[in-house]
């Protein structure tokens, strides 16, 4: 067997170095078994399968539950805590009351004792969940910024088209409200917002504060008049006067200006209701009178009329609104049909590359009064009630409705009308 030594050119494993070829390529092929034995992974056992208990719910996700259940619960403390403060502010703010309001009367006593706990609680409520809807808001408001106009003003129309009926007086105020108010009431609103997002800072911050060290908060030691002058003081020094005066101003200002032109706007529906009224008041009271005469004691006999003559006033009322439904039913079918026509087909006209000219086509006419004869029929057909569950989801739309068409009309009910 030769024993030459290895030309320079061959390269040799370091772990082979100065070794005969025979020797090395017996260590060369132990290494390469060995490298084949490391490489071989034992095969593992199948991966147990989590454990489960009661609900059959993995350590895991009980976990997560159980992280959430902390987070709820110390939301909820953190609610209790300023109920607890805000019942102290209260009971102090009716100590201070003016006398004439009767609120330190002993027989208000025990109902104040009932009401203020539940009303404490509901603004601990709203002190959590407002920032919340304010965030979501804006983002709301920020993704609706990016929406082309082709969508807002469709749905704008899709809602004039189909609800128009139901909600003539809304409609009519959201108009008025974007003509002559919308800038400035929300310029106000925010200036409102950002001062209540200043204050409620402060008063986190003061609710956390601890001077004497003991570990229990400042506000949580002292009396109730205590607490009430030390958070009106942080009122004072906190907010900016001339920033709520102006914000208060043109709140009130758009109010008055829709409630205005809300009045002019149904003048007419009020003043057939209130003539209505006065027509079936004799009809109406042969029939009411003896029934009221019979149930009232004698006592209250002399509220008959009043009595009578309000229920003719709202019989007649119901009847106008009634009929100025139809109409505006009509009204906003045909608007809303039109511009969601005319929306539409600019969006596709948009999609196309070409820009959409109303007054070379008639089929946006068409368009409209089809879709507008639908609406009006789909609205006259369900008698201008909403269908479930759209009654549940708009519920606060029909309260605002009902509510706004009371305050237009308030004054006109309280006409003397004699059922003789």
């Amino acid at each position: 067997m030769s024993t030459e030594a290895v030309p320079a050119e061959t390269t040799v494993p370091p772990t082979v170095e100065d070794k005969p070829i025979e020797d090395a390529g017996e260590e060369i092929k132990l290494a390469e078994e060995d490298e084949d034995e490391e490489d071989e992974v034992p095969e593992l056992p199948a991966k147990a399968a989590p454990v489960e208990d009661n609900g059959g719910q993995s350590s895991a996700i009980r976990r997560r539950r159980g992280r959430g259940d902390r987070r709820r619960s110390s939301v909820l403390d953190e609610i209790l805590e300023t109920k607890k403060r805000n019942e102290k502010l209260m009971f102090a703010l009716a100590e201070k009351a003016p006398s004439f309001l009767q609120l330190r009367n002993k027989d208000v006593e025990p109902y104040l004792k009932m009401v203020i706990p539940f009303l404490a609680a509901i603004a601990a409520v709203i002190d959590k969940v407002a920032p919340v809807i304010y965030k979501y808001s804006a983002m709301a408001y920020t993704e609706y910024k990016k929406l082309p106009e082709e969508y807002v003003w469709g749905f704008f129309g899709f809602l004039m088209c189909f609800f128009g009926g139901v909600y003539p007086v809304l409609f009519v105020a959201t108009e008025t409200f974007f003509m002559c108010g919308y800038d400035e009431t929300r310029a106000a609103l925010m200036d409102l917002y950002n001062t209540y997002a200043a204050l409620r800072k402060k008063n986190e911050e003061d609710d956390k504060k601890d001077v004497d060290g003991d570990g229990i908060a400042d506000v949580n030691e002292i009396s109730s008049d205590e607490l009430f002058m030390r958070k009106v003081d942080l009122f004072l020094v906190t907010c900016d006067p001339q920033k709520i005066v102006r914000a208060g101003g043109v709140l009130y200002g758009t109010m008055l200006a829709i409630t205005a032109v809300l009045r002019v706007h149904f003048a007419k529906t009020i003043a057939i209701g209130n003539a209505i009224g006065d027509v079936i008041v004799k009809t109406v009271g042969r029939f009411a009178v003896p029934v009221l005469l019979a149930v009232l004691p004698e006592k209250y006999h002399k509220w008959v009329p009043v009595l009578v003559s309000y229920i003719s006033k709202s019989i007649g009322v119901s009847i106008a609104w009634t009929v100025q439904s139809v109409v505006s039913a009509f009204h906003s079918a045909i608007k809303g049909g039109f511009i969601m026509a005319r929306m539409g087909m600019q969006w596709h006209a948009k999609q196309k590359g070409r820009k959409f000219d109303d007054t070379e086509t008639s089929m946006d006419e068409i368009l409209g009064f089809a879709i507008a004869t639908l609406g009006f029929g789909i609205q006259l057909k369900s008698g201008f009630m909403l269908p479930f569950p759209l009654n549940i989801l708009l519920l606060p739309l029909s309260i605002t409705e009902w509510w706004i068409r009371y305050v237009i009309a308030d004054s006109s009910m309280f006409v003397e009308t004699h059922a003789d």
